[in-house]
């Protein structure tokens, strides 16, 4: 009987990552996301994820931390771990055969069968991470929404998925020089996961 428990996904990706067969960095991504959603399981469910309703428990996820995660973090989340679980599936069924789909061989694997590699192309094929289909998205096609007032949603894109926090004050000033009316510092509303400028990266 082949063993399909929450560790085992993990130890999974570990090993594609140690073997070049997935970018360091989205194997890094992915298992954020699977430690993350993988928590509101219970004992039984996580001994084996392939019998496990995975869009039932992304969604409890989502409900017990819709206070604490934001909707586009949760989003990313959900098609990390499908894509984690699926490939995990797929291995266990013919390993010998394997390779991970939407493109997420290795650049140094890519390099010892092609004998050539671009830097600029692995660069950017590091910051990709799978989508529900299981293709990688560029950070350019995420969307970022955060309604601003009731009826008003702003949309955000282009935000690398390794930003810095550095980076992330820096937008965070840019914005503040859109303000066109001053308010009452006692009457604005808390930013949620407002990054200080006071700590390091």
């Amino acid at each position: 009987m082949v063993d399909r428990s929450t560790q085992d996904v993990i130890g999974f990706l570990d090993f594609a990552s140690q073997r070049g067969l997935m970018k360091k960095a989205s194997v890094v991504s992915l298992k954020t996301a699977c430690n993350n959603v993988f928590s509101v399981l219970d004992e039984i469910e996580a001994a084996d994820v392939s019998a496990c309703d995975l869009e039932s428990v992304i969604q409890r996820y989502q409900n017990i931390n819709s206070m604490k995660v934001r909707p586009e973090t949760m989003v990313t989340y959900g098609q990390r771990v499908k894509y984690a679980v699926t490939e995990f599936i797929k291995y266990n069924e013919d390993p010998a055969n394997w390779k991970p789909s939407g493109g997420q061989r290795s650049s140094a694997n890519q390099a010892s069968r092609s004998g050539k590699s671009s830097k600029k192309s692995t660069d950017k094929e590091a910051l990709l991470v799978p989508n529900v289909s299981g293709e990688l998205s560029d950070p350019s096609e995420i969307v970022h929404q955060f309604p601003i007032r009731r009826d008003q949603v702003v949309k955000v894109t282009g935000i690398p998925f390794d930003v810095k926090r550095s980076e992330m004050v820096r937008l965070n000033n840019f914005l503040s020089n859109l303000i066109a009316e001053e308010e009452d510092d006692a009457q604005m509303p808390p930013m949620l996961n407002a990054p200080k400028s006071d700590e390091k990266d």
